[in-house]
């Protein structure tokens, strides 16, 4: 009985990991798919946008919660933003965190898209690096570090004329 038992339970272990393989199939499609709809429909945003900047607005309004929806889902800021949430007080290096930008779909470009996500987060006070360069962090984890941004200022001596 306990043979019978197993076996069925191999069975059902192994029709349950074909399914979970099929889905996660399924699941990376609809993501390119998802993607793809996502950069066309900036696009076509854009395009909307540019007729109306002609003069064209024949009552052409364009869906904040779209725009405002698929602009933040291609900001790699935001990105970076969420992704580093998602690690929770675990910090980041940022050739990781581009490349993890870069797969949701972020907006990089340049010669070195690593170092144009940096240039963006060291202009936004919710960035930190908590012990090291190159490592970034979220400052509501990390309250008591300098923002990444910020340097020591020299200062500067007045000379009077005589």
């Amino acid at each position: 009985m306990n043979n019978i038992l197993s076996s069925a339970l191999e069975r059902e272990r192994a029709a349950l990991e074909a399914r979970r393989s099929e889905i996660e199939q399924d699941i990376a499609c609809l993501e390119a798919e998802r993607e793809a709809v996502l950069f066309k429909l900036g696009h076509v945003i854009a395009l909307l946008r540019g007729t109306e900047d002609k003069g064209d607005k024949e009552d052409k309004q364009i869906p904040t919660q779209v725009t405002g929806e698929a602009d933040r889902s291609r900001d790699p800021v935001e990105l970076a933003y969420t992704i580093l949430e998602e690690h929770g007080t675990e910090s980041i290096h940022y050739r990781e965190l581009a490349d993890l930008v870069k797969q949701r779909g972020g907006d990089l470009e340049g010669s070195d898209p690593a170092m144009t996500l940096v240039s963006r987060l060291v202009a936004d006070d919710r960035f930190v690096r908590p012990f090291r360069r190159g490592w970034y962090a979220l400052r509501v984890h990390y309250p008591n570090v300098r923002s990444v941004g910020l340097r020591k200022k020299k200062k500067v001596k007045h000379r009077s004329r005589g």
